[in-house]
């Protein structure tokens, strides 16, 4: 349970991250 919340975690911010890439360009 525990090691899933962080990959969830995990994805959410990548996803943020690329939304912000593309701002950028």
């Amino acid at each position: 349970g525990h090691c899933h919340g962080k990959l969830k975690a995990l994805e959410k911010k990548d996803k943020r991250m690329k939304k912000i890439m593309l701002l950028n360009l």
